[in-house]
C-alpha cells in the first residue's frame, strides 16, 4: 500500500476518492482546495484501488500557536485494521511536527468504536467536556 499526498492537478485521482467515501468531488473545487498550502489531503492506494482518503487543514492562529485539524479519515471496509488509517494519521502528525504546530486534533462520535480505537493509538488526551455548537 502506498500513501500519496494529493496536490493540485491530480484530477485522475479525484473521482476514485468516491470508492472510499460517498463524495461528489468537483475537480475545479478540489484544485482550489489543494492550491491553498494550509489545506492537506492524502490517499492510500493498494494497486489501482484507492483504499483510504483523509483531508484537513492548518488552523492559523494570531498567537503563533497554529494547529492542524483532521476533518475526515476514511478507509474502505475491506482494508480496515490493516494500517491504512494509521498511515494517514501519521502523515498529518509528521506535518505537525515538521511545522512545530501546537497540536493536531479531530472530532469523532463517541460511538464510532473503530475510529476511536485508531485515534487512541496516538494519544490518551481526549476532550470529553467540550460542547460543539453548529451555526447554519
Amino acid at each position: 500500500m502506498k500513501l500519496i499526498k494529493l496536490t493540485k492537478g491530480m484530477e485522475r485521482y479525484y473521482r476514485s476518492l468516491a470508492q472510499v467515501r460517498e463524495l461528489d468531488i468537483i475537480p475545479e473545487k478540489m484544485n482550489i482546495f489543494l492550491s491553498n498550502p494550509a489545506n492537506i489531503a492524502y490517499m492510500v492506494v493498494d494497486g489501482d484501488d484507492v483504499v483510504g482518503f483523509t483531508w484537513g487543514y492548518v488552523q492559523q492562529r494570531i498567537d503563533n500557536e497554529d494547529m492542524l485539524y483532521i476533518h475526515s479519515v476514511d478507509v474502505v471496509e475491506t482494508h480496515r485494521n490493516q494500517g491504512v488509517g494509521t498511515m494517514m494519521i501519521q502523515a498529518f502528525l509528521d506535518v505537525a511536527k515538521e511545522n512545530n504546530f501546537r497540536n493536531t486534533f479531530l472530532i469523532t462520535d463517541e460511538d464510532n468504536v473503530e475510529a476511536n480505537k485508531l485515534y487512541s493509538k496516538f494519544t490518551n488526551e481526549i476532550e470529553r467536556e467540550k460542547v460543539l455548537y453548529i451555526f447554519k
